[in-house]
């Protein structure tokens, strides 16, 4: 990355609250901010019009693909 995008970039930058809890990762404000931080170079923040079109061809897919852990309920024994 050039030098100049890098600290365009990095200006905007959001830090995340360090903790020992895997909980507060899973906080809409935690997670948001991984987001946020990884826009893309070209992302437009002059105006707030600007930057609404500049995040319309971003590809958010890897942020809202949904997690779905399998579980299986134990079988109920049918002995009386």
């Amino acid at each position: 990355m050039e030098p100049r995008s890098w600290h365009q970039r990095s200006q905007y930058k959001l830090y995340k609250k360090s903790s020992g809890t895997r909980i507060r990762s899973k906080i809409f404000s935690e997670r948001v901010i991984t987001v946020w931080n990884e826009l893309s170079v070209s992302t437009d923040f002059s105006t707030i019009t600007r930057f609404k079109n500049s995040i319309l061809n971003a590809d958010f897919y890897d942020h809202l693909c949904i997690h779905v852990v399998s579980y299986t309920l134990p079988q109920i024994s049918k002995n009386y």
